[in-house]
């Protein structure tokens, strides 16, 4: 059994669209609706945000005092550094951070 639809050609699809229209109408073009956004979007705003705002924020936190203390221990002449406690100290550090 066959069926056709008029004013369709086989391979073409139809739609309520073309049965409403005559063939002598011509068919207009519709404007897309606005594109939704997809989770890769949003997450993609919500990263250029946070850059944004890490951008807007550069002033580091600095502890001055820290800084003059360290340059002051740093100048002295009787000031060592144990390279083993040094690097048992960033292992647990970097270690405990999971990093």
């Amino acid at each position: 059994m066959a069926i056709t639809t008029p004013g369709v050609l086989p391979g073409q699809l139809a739609s309520r669209d073309a049965a409403a229209r005559s063939p002598s109408q011509p068919e207009v073009a519709k404007a897309d609706p606005a594109p939704s956004l997809c989770a890769d979007d949003v997450t993609q705003q919500g990263v250029q945000a946070a850059q944004r705002s890490l951008a807007d924020d550069a002033t580091p936190e600095i502890d001055i005092e820290k800084v003059n203390q360290m340059q002051t221990l740093l100048a002295s002449p009787p000031f060592s550094i144990d390279a083993d406690a040094l690097a048992a100290s960033m292992l647990d550090y970097f270690q405990t951070r999971g990093a």
